[in-house]
């Protein structure tokens, strides 16, 4: 936004950061939004407005004409609207030439569990039940023809006993959803998350897992970009959400090799990534993937030894130091260079 000067109109119950860089700033009342977004859509009155005072349907009205004059006008909206209000939105939208929508994800790679397939009604990259035949065969078993619960009907089926168990990965239903804790209560309930929320409070079984920046992979956000994410450190006691997985499901019996694929996997640009590392972070990566480093940000040292029996000559010229000289090992084969990002010319 502050690359490209653009222009930034702000609707939200409640003055969030993002509200000092708008242009202009509405403030709804709590659960106000749908109500504003049907305003804009002239889909409700003024008379209609009896959750806004006049001081806020009047700048929503005048924000509505400025909205029809933009061009290349992005919406970006949440959870805060569902089901008719977005189709209301969507209407608004397509009377604006050029007019693009970015629906927001609940968490952080919302987007790349999306693709992954975690929908109750789609398999991976968006497949429908019905087309997932290939899937079928590469995971040896049959695919499912009907469409799985989603998350009131997992809680209702739970409370109700259909469900005989909740295993609930990076999530707090009832802090999030305002569950009621006592549908949760007298059923097995396992939760694997970062912290020990209202949620994990009333489990059964807590799993204690790593947060993005102790384990290595991708996020993909939005939009659809994938920013690769290199683990920061190694860490003792909580382990990856894959790895969590796919111990339990050897434990149940599954073959893990059939389960996660294997080979060179994803690979992305690091100097384009955005959100998972700042611009520095970025920069420094470029420059040492073109001179052939590995990336460390934890105080490792590296240690590759020069074997005298191989022909391998003391080095000289430009090296990677962290000591001043060589160290060469009394009656030993070997020398070692002890390394630690620093280029010595």
């Amino acid at each position: 936004m502050r690359l490209n000067k653009a222009r930034l109109y702000l609707i939200h119950s409640r003055p969030i950061k993002l509200a000092r860089q708008a242009d202009v700033f509405i403030q709804v009342d709590q659960g106000g939004e749908g109500n504003a977004v049907e305003f804009l859509a002239e889909e409700r009155s003024d008379s209609d407005q009896f959750s806004m005072n006049a001081s806020v349907v009047e700048r929503l009205a005048a924000l509505r004409n400025t909205l029809h004059t933009e061009n290349g006008l992005v919406v970006i909206f949440g959870s805060e609207l569902h089901r008719n209000v977005v189709a209301a939105l969507v209407r608004f939208g397509t009377d604006i030439p050029g007019c693009k929508f970015i629906c927001l994800g609940d968490y952080a790679n919302s987007r790349g569990a999306a693709d992954m397939g975690l929908y109750p009604d789609l398999l991976p990259g968006y497949t429908a039940l019905s087309d997932g035949e290939r899937f079928s065969k590469e995971w040896e078993a049959e695919i499912p023809q009907w469409r799985g619960l989603n998350l009131p009907q997992m809680l209702e089926t739970f409370e109700d006993g259909q469900l005989q168990a909740l295993y609930v990965v990076g999530s707090n239903p009832v802090s999030r959803y305002h569950v009621d804790p006592s549908k949760l209560s007298g059923k097995f309930l396992v939760v694997q998350d970062l912290f020990l929320t209202e949620t994990a409070l009333l489990a059964d079984v807590v799993l204690p897992a790593t947060c993005a920046y102790e384990k290595s992979g991708t996020f993909t956000n939005t939009c659809g970009d994938l920013q690769k994410l290199a683990k920061a450190g190694d860490v003792a006691g909580p382990k990856s959400d894959l790895e969590i997985i796919a111990r339990i499901a050897t434990l149940m019996g599954y073959e893990i090799g059939k389960l996660v694929q294997r080979g060179e996997g994803v690979r992305a640009d690091m100097g384009q990534s955005r959100g998972a590392q700042n611009g520095e972070l970025d920069q420094q990566a470029v420059w040492m993937q073109a001179q052939n480093l590995e990336p460390r940000l934890g105080p490792s040292i590296q240690m590759p030894y020069y074997t005298k029996s191989s022909g391998c000559s003391r080095p000289t010229g430009p090296a990677i130091l962290i000591f001043q000289e060589v160290v060469e090992f009394p009656n030993q084969n070997h020398w070692i260079v002890a390394t630690y990002m620093t280029r010595l010319n």
